[in-house]
Order: structure tokens, then C-alpha cells, then sequence
């Protein structure tokens, strides 16, 4: 990393995983915040890629509105490059991507009883 500059990380979340069945204010105050601060960089075209970290589950609990996203795509200017991460995406969100990858756990140490480690898996 220290061959790129200016590399700015903005990171929001209540610091353990949003429960989609028992979502709290402060998950959803998160997200907002989250949205907001996308808004920001987009509108001000501060960023030439803007990683969206865990925004496809995001949508899928319903933390994001879908179309919000779609016109946050929509309406940057060219140039910028928006990376959407996390599982679930939104079919919508695939139509209109340029790419689409999908990762799999071929081999994990979750699948040998190890537990999710801080700074690695979340």
C-alpha cells in the first residue's frame, strides 16, 4: 500500500453483523450515514473508485434503498469507477454493472471449525 496515495477509508457500521430479522436504529443510522458520505464523494467527485464495502447485503436487509443505489450509478460522472461488494446483489444492480465476479469458498478456515478473525473476516 505505501505505492498508492491517497487512498481514503470511510468506515461505518455498528462493528458486529446487522441481524437482518432484528435490525436496530443503530444499524440503520449506519447505513444512513454510510449513504450520505457515498453521496458526498459522488456529488463532489472526490474519488476515482469508490468501494462500496457489503452495500449488496446492505440492500438485501433493506439497510439501503435499491434505488437510491441505481441512481447513485446512474449519475456519476464519467470516469468514476464503482466497485459493489457482498452477496445477495440485487439483480438490478447485476443489469446494470459492468462486471460481475462471484467468489467462492473453496477452501476456508471457518470450514474447519475455526472462528471469523478480526481485521480478516470482518
Amino acid at each position: 500500500m505505501k505505492s498508492i496515495r491517497e487512498i481514503k477509508v470511510y468506515q461505518y457500521g455498528t462493528g458486529r453483523f446487522a441481524d437482518p430479522k432484528n435490525l436496530t436504529d443503530d444499524d440503520r443510522r449506519c447505513a444512513s450515514e454510510a449513504f450520505a458520505k457515498v453521496r458526498e464523494l459522488i456529488e463532489g467527485g472526490e474519488c476515482e473508485v469508490l468501494i462500496m464495502d457489503e452495500v449488496n447485503l446492505a440492500a438485501s436487509f433493506g439497510l439501503v434503498d435499491r434505488a437510491e443505489i441505481l441512481e447513485i450509478l446512474r449519475s456519476r460522472r464519467p470516469g468514476i469507477e464503482v466497485v459493489l461488494t457482498g452477496r445477495n446483489a440485487p439483480r438490478e444492480f447485476m443489469r446494470y454493472a459492468d462486471y460481475v465476479s462471484y467468489v467462492d469458498d473453496r477452501k476456508h478456515p471457518y470450514k474447519k471449525g475455526e472462528r471469523a478473525r478480526q481485521g480478516v473476516e470482518w
